[in-house]
């Protein structure tokens, strides 16, 4: 390839990840409220207004709600959508977004069996076509309720319920109802009598409306019926123990072998005893061993399967063990190579002693010190093994873009054939049927992002940005280190990412411009300031560490069982 040709190729792709770019920075709302979640509320606000118009007499003012109430179902269509492609799925938007689209339709049927005029004036059932849209209203909501019950005992015993075909169906065959009853009505509320075209053309889509709608009341009464049978086994829990209902028997089809547990007695039990080691730095700012967060309870605790990392203990001796899943992504910045990759090996090793091959790949890039030459033979590793050469970092990294988009169309089709959309791969694994290949997460490790932003810095920008916007979803992580905050982070990436932790900065300037405040330009060793995505203000944090000689046996161990 010429280099002319080499340009072109940076300066495109360069262009589509500015554009893309852009566009997250205008949906993730640049650190307030995204914007699926405005869509969001902007529905609940759409209820009332929808609701004035169908009752506020004047004409066309069937027409008015029905045209509010597509807006309404847009909305929903439109902020699922953007969150699932730019994964800027909340817990707020998680919380509010099914909410929303109930009282939406809820809203709808009331109104209609509180205006006479569609169930019992124009309906040829008279007095009962009212009675059974009534009924039908009333088995709606207590479905809804009683999932809604349902759901909240399994998540109280750790189950996720997936919703079935009937409640897909029963959602749209209600959508389809509420949109011929307003069209229906509205034609004969504008007609000039009851005996004109108009009027009976309305009168013909009120009654096809009607029977879409009991239609919707059939599959609601068998979605709630099969909701039951389905996760009967929630609810026949005897002295603590109960028949796994079938979506936790999905999760667990697979148990976790812990690889890494024989071999925890091979990590040192105090920080003298790793300072021993070359690869550690003796400096004030004393670290703290690994195996004694990974002994503590907050960390063992975790249910198997999670992806929970040790970062360290705070001044109160707290364990901070958050989960990277949550996290996203990571970066981490300090001047000294030794800590960061201290803590880098920390944070890798107590992933791999909890997740095994099957659940976590790892892509490691070192192209300077060779602090991961001990993982070498690791099963987890994925592709090439350890990276070495920024031009080979740059075509991994552009690789693990077709994984990614591999993995959203999974998602895509998974959401097609699935009653719910599947929003990240955990959603697909616990659909999958049991034997069913399981998607692993992918943890990328940059031992040194400037050296790659040295060899080629928009190149490595247009392979990392795609990734950081795009990969949470697809169960694709980054953790990044750097030596040069101030130069070696591109702005895009930089914005990206919000969990950080510091290790020390050139200046308070620097220090506020990394972590958002001042602070980090006074740390020593392996004291770091933290911030994670959930964290207001950053905490100090005494890092865990470990030494060449500890990842060296730790890995060895882990091959050796693994043969």
């Amino acid at each position: 390839m010429s280099s002319e040709t080499k340009k072109d190729k940076e300066k495109e792709n360069g262009t589509e990840i500015d554009k893309e770019s852009k566009k997250y920075k205008f949906y993730s709302g640049n650190g307030g409220m995204n914007f699926p979640n405005r869509l969001t509320i902007v529905r609940v606000i759409l209820i009332p207004i929808f609701i004035l118009f169908y009752f506020v007499p004047f004409p066309g003012h069937y027409f008015v709600a029905l045209a509010v109430f597509i807006i309404s179902t847009l909305t929903d269509m439109a902020d699922g959508r953007i969150a699932r492609k730019y994964n800027l799925i909340s817990d707020f938007g998680k919380l509010l977004d099914p909410i929303a689209d109930k009282v939406l339709v809820l809203s709808a049927f009331v109104c209609f069996i509180s205006d006479t005029s569609i169930f019992y004036d124009n309906s040829t059932f008279g007095s009962w076509g009212l009675i059974l849209a009534g009924i039908g209203v009333v088995l709606i909501i207590a479905r809804e309720i009683m999932v809604a019950g349902i759901r909240l005992v399994a998540a109280d015993k750790g189950i996720a319920i997936a919703a079935d075909w009937f409640g897909k169906i029963k959602t749209v065959t209600q959508y389809i109802s509420i949109f011929v009853l307003l069209f229906g009505t509205g034609l004969m509320n504008v007609a000039s009598g009851s005996g004109t075209a108009v009027y009976s053309t309305g009168l013909y889509f009120d009654y096809l409306g009607f029977a879409v709608m009991m239609l919707s009341v059939v599959f609601t009464v068998i979605s709630g019926v099969n909701y039951i049978i389905q996760n009967r086994a929630i609810f026949k829990a005897s002295s603590g123990t109960a028949k796994k209902a079938p979506a936790e028997a999905a999760v667990q089809a697979a148990p976790v072998k812990p690889y890494m547990r024989p071999a925890l007695c091979l990590l040192c039990s105090s920080s003298a005893a790793a300072s021993e080691d070359a690869q550690t730095v003796s400096v004030s700012g004393s670290s703290v061993p690994l195996k004694e967060v990974m002994e503590s309870a907050k960390f063992a605790n975790i249910r198997p399967g999670v992806m929970t990392v040790a970062l360290g203990k705070t001044e109160e001796g707290e364990p901070i063990c958050p989960n990277l899943t949550n996290l996203q992504h990571m970066l981490l910045s300090g001047s000294n190579p030794e800590v960061l990759n201290g803590s880098l090996n920390s944070i890798i090793l107590s992933l791999v002693y909890r997740l095994g091959p099957k659940e976590l790949r790892l892509m490691m890039i070192d192209c300077t010190s060779g602090a991961f030459a001990a993982y070498k033979g690791l099963p987890h590793l994925n592709g090439k093994g350890i990276i070495s050469t920024p031009e080979d970092a740059i075509g991994e990294l552009s690789l693990l873009q077709k994984e990614m988009d591999m993995r959203l169309d999974l998602l895509r089709k998974a959401s097609e054939e699935a009653p719910e959309p599947v929003r990240n791969i955990d959603e697909y694994n616990r659909q999958l049927e049991p034997g069913g290949e399981r998607l692993p997460h992918i943890l990328v490790v940059i031992s040194d992002l400037s050296v790659l932003m040295q060899r080629s810095a928009s190149l490595t920008e247009s392979a990392v940005a795609p990734v950081l916007h795009l990969a949470k979803a697809c169960g694709i992580h980054l953790l990044i280190a750097t030596t040069n905050a101030s130069a070696g982070i591109p702005a895009s990436v930089k914005a990206s990412i919000s969990t950080r932790a510091a290790f020390g900065a050139a200046s308070a300037e620097e220090s506020v411009q990394f972590i958002g405040r001042e602070g980090a330009e006074s740390l020593n060793g392996h004291d770091m300031l933290y911030k994670g995505n959930s964290v207001a203000d950053p905490v100090l944090i005494h890092a865990c560490s470990v030494s060449g000689a500890e990842v060296s046996a730790v890995c060895a161990s882990v091959c050796g069982s693994n043969k």
